[in-house]
């Protein structure tokens, strides 16, 4: 298990790393999340792209209508200077992949434009997440003419929980079965690239609910089992009430009995947060970032969140309150 850094924020993340992986429950936000640490790269001054990962070539990009920009297909957009949005999908790194083997690149379009090689490559035990990785290896590795990198950042945006752990589990599975050869060269380089703690980092977004927060404690070990490090978790949509424990004792006196309104709901959802956060401290070593609740929409939501990030600290759970 990574040890944390008592030193580290969001925004040190954004400066120092090759890739950043963002991954959590549905529904927890982690894509406004992706949208906002690759703008807060821009802003930083690296040449970012933020991968969204999908099994279909022609979906929509929601990290591109988080900017409010629509975005569909394999083609990659600049949304601004410096920040690049695009899909990742199996079919994209099985094409780069044969380009990559093959002698001829016609070849290599000659082969995925075979249904059954296609079938194949879909259908196969850990490949599709093969054709993932190798995608996001190409998207890392790119040169520019002068030799610099053309992608400094690398934000991840990975789809659900599931496909994390799918994800940390293939370079494994896959070096079992082909050790040697191009496939295993590859797979190396991918173990290489997910398990630099110098290179990548991981941060999981959950909601101080229960659920997000057990499902979250569960992915952090499975990924942490596989060798990629977890820097930290950021706890979305945080409401603060400005109350001293005091006054929240106080309030929780005089709502006793009463029906579920609104004050009672907000004494409630800070309760929990509460009980959340001291879950974190007890069976999570790994620091934890506040985003509060906020009230923009559309673009402005991602640089809102950009600069509440930025600022964010990653410190240990028994040192985060949410009263105040």
């Amino acid at each position: 298990m990574t040890s944390p850094d008592a030193n580290a924020t969001v925004e040190s993340l954004v400066r120092t790393r090759q890739m950043l992986l963002v991954t959590g429950k549905g529904g927890t936000g982690k894509t406004l999340v992706s949208a906002a640490l690759a703008r807060l790269g821009a802003q930083l001054g690296r040449r970012v792209f933020c991968a969204e990962i999908s099994s279909d070539p022609e979906a929509s990009s929601r990290v591109a209508e988080a900017f409010g920009v629509k975005l569909t297909g394999e083609v990659p957009r600049e949304l601004a200077p410096n920040l690049k949005v695009g899909l990742v999908t199996p079919t994209m790194g099985h094409r780069r992949f044969l380009e990559d083997v093959l002698p001829v690149r016609l070849l290599a379009d000659a082969a995925m434009r075979s249904g059954a090689l296609k079938r194949f490559l879909a259908a196969a035990p850990a490949f599709s997440e093969m054709g993932v990785l190798y995608g996001l290896m190409e998207l890392a590795n790119r040169r520019r003419a002068d030799g610099a990198r053309e992608n400094e950042l690398l934000v991840v945006d990975l789809p659900a929980t599931g496909h994390a752990l799918a994800l940390a589990q293939v370079p494994d599975a896959l070096f079992k079965l082909v050790p040697n050869g191009p496939v295993g060269e590859a797979v190396k380089e991918g173990l290489a690239l997910l398990r630099d703690p110098s290179r990548t980092a991981s941060l999981v977004v959950t909601l101080l609910e229960p659920l997000p927060v057990s499902e979250s404690l569960e992915l952090v070990q499975g990924v942490l089992k596989h060798g990629i490090p977890v820097n930290g978790v950021i706890a979305n949509r945080v409401v603060r009430q400005g109350l001293s424990n005091e006054q929240l004792s106080a309030g929780r006196e005089a709502l006793a009995g009463m029906p579920p309104l609104l004050g009672a709901r907000l004494f409630g959802q800070l309760e929990r947060s509460r009980q959340m956060l001291d879950r974190l401290g007890r069976e999570f070593t790994q620091p934890l970032a506040l985003l509060d609740e906020l009230p923009d929409r559309g673009r402005a939501l991602v640089d809102a969140a950009a600069d509440a990030l930025g600022r964010a600290p990653l410190q240990p759970p028994a040192r985060v309150g949410v009263g105040t």
